[in-house]
Formats: C-alpha cells, sequence, structure tokens
C-alpha cells in the first residue's frame, strides 16, 4: 500500500475506533442497567406477592373470626337453634340459615362458606347446593389442624355455571357451647386477579402451578424457564405443597435495543469512513506531494536524466533534501563529462545510496509531532485543530513510515522469482535438518513415496528454515523440546503437505490471523523484522501453494505448507 493509502487508513481507523468502543460501552451499559432493572422488578414483585398472599390471608382469618361469635346471627343463632331443639335444626330455621348464607358469601365477598354443627354434617354451603346435608368431617378435620391460620386447598366450587376444582385460601373457626358446636369455614380464590395485583411491570411474568407441576394459572405472556425464577410456596393444611407461585422477569426488550445500538453505530461507522476518506485523501495529497516529487526525481536520476530539478515548495526538512538533490544534480552534470562508461556507472550507485541516506535523516524530527498528533487526537485534547494543523504541515508520521518501510522492505521486495525444478521434498528436508545436526533434535517422518515438487530448491529451502527456525525459538533450550517434521501426499488431490510441529506454548487464536502480515511480529526483543512469516507465505504464493498456521498434536504449533507435485505433461 503506498504512503498515501496508509496515512488515509489510519484516519479511517481514528475515526472508526472511538465509535467502535462507543458502541461497545454503549452495549454493555445497557445490558448491565437492564439486567439490574430486572433484577430490581424480580425482587420488588417478589415483596409485592409475598405482602399480598400475607395481608390476603390476614384479612380472610379476621373474617372468619368474626362470624364465630355469639352474637353473629348465623353461626352465633345456629348455636343457640343446636342447643334449643337439642342438636336438631327445625326446618324453617335451616331454611333461614341458607338465605342468610346466600347474602353473607357476597357481603363479604367470600367465593367459599361452610356452615357445620357438631357432628360436622354440612347445614350451608351457598358456593355449592349439593354438598348440603352431606358429611363434612374432612372439612372438620382440616378446622382442628389449622390452629386458625390460614391454609390452601384445592375446593369444588360453581363456576360459570358448573362445578370446578379451583385453589382456595381457607380458613376455619368453631364456636361451642356445652355439648354443640358450630364450625365455619370462608374462603376466597386465588386466580388470575390475585396475579394481577402482583404484576408490576410488563416484562413480569407470573402463574400459579400445582404440586403434580399442573400449571393452573398461566402466565399473560408465553413462559419460558431461563433466567432466576422466584416462586412462594402455597401450603395445605398439613404443611405439604399445595401449590406455588413462580415468578420471572424477561429481558426480551434487551435483543432489539442491542440491535438498534449496532444499526445506529454502523450508520455512523460509514459516515465517518466518508469524511475520513475525503479528508484524508486531501490532507495525504498535501502531505506527499513533495515526496513524490523527490522520488519522481530520484527515479529521474536512476534514468540519468541529471537535468531532473526538484520544485522546492516549502522551508522544512524535505525543502532542505530537495535542494540537497538539486545541488547534487548540478554537481554531477558538470563532472559527468569527465567519468567514463564504468565511473559513471559506480557514481550512479553512489549517488542513489546516499540519496536514500539523506532522505531518512531529517525524518526523526517528523515523527515526533505526529506522535504527538496521535496523543492530542486520542485524549479529545481542545487544541486538537491546531495541532493537527501545525502537525500534518510538516509531514512527520508517513516520513516516519517511510524510512521505516525503505530500511525494511528492501529484502522482501527484491525476492527474485522461483526458477523452478523438479524437487525431492524429502531430500530437501534430510538436507535442512542436517544442518542442525548437534544443536537440536528434530524428528522425521516421511513418506517414501512421496512424489517429485516442481518448485525452486532455494526459495524451499529459505522456506523450510524460516518454518525450523521458528520451531526452535518456540521450545528454547526446555527439557523434552521435539520438532517434528512430517511430509505425505494429500489424498485426493495434487499436492503434498509438509508439516512442522513443535511442542512449545503454541499461537493464541488473535496471532494466528495476523502471523504472514509483513511487519508483525512477537518477537520485538529477539530482533525480529516480522518479515521471516511474509517471505514464507510469499515463497508459498509463488509455487502457487499454501500455508497454514495450527495447533499441533505436540502441544505447541503446527506450520503446513501445500505444495503442488510435478505436473506429467
Amino acid at each position: 500500500m503506498q504512503l498515501r493509502g496508509r496515512f488515509t487508513l489510519w484516519f479511517v481507523l481514528a475515526a472508526l475506533v472511538p465509535i467502535a468502543a462507543a458502541a461497545l460501552v454503549s452495549r454493555a451499559i445497557l445490558t448491565s442497567t437492564l439486567r439490574d432493572d430486572a433484577e430490581k422488578a424480580r425482587k420488588t414483585s417478589e415483596e409485592e406477592m409475598r405482602r399480598t398472599l400475607h395481608e390476603m390471608s390476614e384479612d380472610l382469618s379476621q373474617t372468619v373470626s368474626g362470624l364465630a361469635v355469639r352474637e353473629d346471627p348465623y353461626v352465633g343463632g345456629v348455636l343457640l337453634d343446636l342447643e334449643t331443639y337439642t342438636g336438631d335444626l327445625p326446618e324453617l330455621s335451616s331454611k333461614r340459615v341458607q338465605e342468610t348464607g346466600r347474602g353473607l358469601i357476597r357481603q363479604l365477598s367470600l367465593d367459599m362458606l361452610y356452615l357445620l354443627d357438631h357432628r360436622f354434617r354440612v347445614l350451608d354451603s351457598p358456593h355449592y347446593a349439593p354438598a348440603i346435608g352431606e358429611d363434612g368431617a374432612k372439612i372438620g378435620k382440616r378446622i382442628k389442624t389449622s390452629a386458625e391460620t390460614a391454609f390452601y386447598h384445592m375446593e369444588e366450587v360453581f363456576v360459570d355455571n358448573h362445578i370446578s376444582r379451583v385453589l382456595m385460601l381457607e380458613s376455619g373457626r368453631q364456636l361451642s357451647e356445652g355439648d354443640y358446636s358450630v364450625a365455619v369455614v370462608g374462603g376466597r380464590r386465588i386466580d388470575a386477579s390475585v396475579l394481577e395485583r402482583i404484576r408490576s411491570a410488563d416484562n413480569l411474568h407470573v402463574r400459579i402451578v400445582l404440586a403434580s407441576g399442573e400449571v393452573l394459572v398461566p402466565s399473560r405472556k408465553e413462559w419460558q424457564d431461563e433466567g432466576e425464577i422466584s416462586s412462594y410456596a402455597l401450603s395445605g393444611v398439613d404443611g405439604k405443597l399445595v401449590a406455588k407461585v413462580e415468578l420471572r422477569v424477561s429481558n426480551d426488550a434487551l435483543p432489539v435495543l442491542l440491535e438498534q445500538i449496532s444499526l445506529y453505530s454502523l450508520v455512523l461507522a460509514l459516515a465517518a469512513i466518508v469524511v475520513t476518506l475525503l479528508l484524508g485523501f486531501i490532507v495525504s495529497r498535501r502531505i506527499t506531494r513533495d515526496l513524490d516529487a523527490l522520488v519522481e526525481a530520484t527515479q529521474a536520476a536512476a534514468r540519468g536524466d541529471l537535468d531532473h530539478q526538484v520544485e522546492i515548495r516549502s522551508n522544512d526538512e524535505i525543502g532542505a533534501v530537495g535542494e540537497a538533490f538539486n545541488t547534487m544534480m548540478e554537481d554531477l552534470e558538470e563532472s559527468k563529462e569527465r567519468l567514463g562508461m564504468a565511473e559513471r556507472v559506480a557514481a550512479w550507485q553512489e549517488i542513489a545510496r546516499r540519496l536514500a541516506h539523506e532522505i531518512k535523516n531529517p525524518l526523526t524530527p517528523i515523527q515526533m509531532s505526529m506522535e504527538t498528533l496521535r496523543k492530542t487526537y486520542a485524549k479529545k485534547h481542545p487544541s486538537f485543530d491546531e495541532i493537527f494543523e501545525e502537525s500534518t504541515a510538516t509531514v512527520l508520521e508517513e516520513a516516519a513510515r517511510l524510512k521505516r518501510i525503505v530500511a525494511e522492505f528492501s529484502e522482501f521486495a527484491r525476492m527474485p522469482k522461483p526458477s523452478k525444478s523438479e524437487l525431492s521434498l524429502n531430500e530437501l528436508v534430510r538436507s535442512q535438518v542436517a544442518l542442525y545436526q548437534g544443536s537440536v533434535d528434530i524428528e522425521k517422518h516421511l513418506d517414501e513415496e512421496l512424489p517429485t515438487i516442481e518448485a525452486d530448491k532455494d526459495t524451499v529451502s529459505q522456506l523450510l528454515l524460516n518454518l525450523i527456525e521458528n520451531a526452535r525459538d518456540a521450545i528454547g533450550e526446555s527439557e523434552g523440546a521435539r520438532i517434528v517434521i512430517t511430509t505425505a501426499r494429500l489424498p485426493k488431490s495434487d499436492s503434498v503437505i509438509l508439516y512442522v510441529d513443535d511442542n512449545g506454548p503454541g499461537i493464541s487464536a488473535d496471532i494466528k490471523e495476523k502471523l504472514f502480515t509483513p511487519y508483525f511480529t512477537t518477537k520485538h526483543a529477539h530482533g525480529g523484522t516480522g518479515l521471516g512469516l511474509a517471505i514464507a507465505h510469499r515463497i508459498v504464493s509463488d509455487h502457487r501453494g499454501k500455508i497454514m498456521v495450527g495447533d499441533s498434536p505436540l502441544g505447541g504449533a503446527r506450520f503446513s505448507v501445500e505444495l503442488p507435485i510435478l505436473s506429467e505433461d
């Protein structure tokens, strides 16, 4: 990529990184906030659920207790009639009791009401008339066992003109006088109306589930068994579970919000790319204009055009280089008549070397200013525009990059085209491994029936040495270090494959995808230039092959190289 393209790319990255960071932070904050809100809503609803059911129990107990007194005409009146008529109510009293019960169940907002005598016969049951006169021993047992506390029970009642079993909150009391007693049991239905009192948010799901697992009252929305679910046990008179209220808070809105953030971030990123491309093109064009003139002048000098002059547009370091270049060109023009052909060629080579050296020297202060620009941009400095204008005018960062590219890329760019011939990959492996005899133990697993390949022996040797050196650096001098080289023919393919395995620390996933990129290296401390694997990749590409990196069965890294076999044509 040319200098102008690199400079524009840096502008694009400088615009995209803050947008991407803001999007990620926004997503993280939104996710955390919504989850915290959901947790608060769940706890609030859980407290509301406990409070509501407790208040219902207390209210029902007080209502039933208010009936079980001598002064109450419904319960106390029946007890008086039992005493008067020696345990048997006359028909007139029974009708009066039943008529009073029908009004009382509505007045007290009860869904169930039983009245039993001392023999636990049902004297009145306004919620379920067929039960009148039946044996209510089970009801009486529940009253005695409850010890005047409310409990939950599945009860038969009339609902929409038919009998249904519903969940009831019940409370019972017994009023006694001599040999006679009257028991009263009241109940209120636990249904969807109770759940509506608990629901405090649209994303709150509440349902009632029986002990058998059957859903008695479903949630308004589809229930999903995910996230944290709170439950409240509804126990019977014997303490066993009758049913339970379950609630959960969903985060259904979270994916939609995250998708919107991603969409808005993408739109902003596209707009930033367009703006920065235009800005980068304008600025880089100004910066690279003088460098392009120097390159053009150097190329002209290489062609022998000694009359070429560089136009001086600035008084900075690059302008000084241009003036020096013009002076040298004038000197060369004056001396070219006195030099012979051989001397002229040598002079051209020396001038090119010195010119390259002169271009590098003035670029160090340029690099320092560009680093200042990047730091102030990253910190969103309030004087960024002023600093930006000063820094970009001096061609700082790209000139420093030009110096490094000229130094490092020269080796990479001078690689000759491969001179291919018939080559035995096994023999090449044996000869290269022999170079390491006594210094490192390398195991070989070679396919003796491996077909020959068409390749450049020198460049493939360089490739193999690069891979062995990488493996050697990875294993170090640790005890038990191993390097294994394997060759084989790929099944159903016109290629052979070479594996170089080691049992070193391996290569992390985020590094693998960058490993063959020029100038990328993890060995800065050991003088790595980042071109070794890039050269290896180019060698393989020139041979129409493939090179890959993965995890080795030995526990370290594995480099795989595919090369085409020699064509029979």
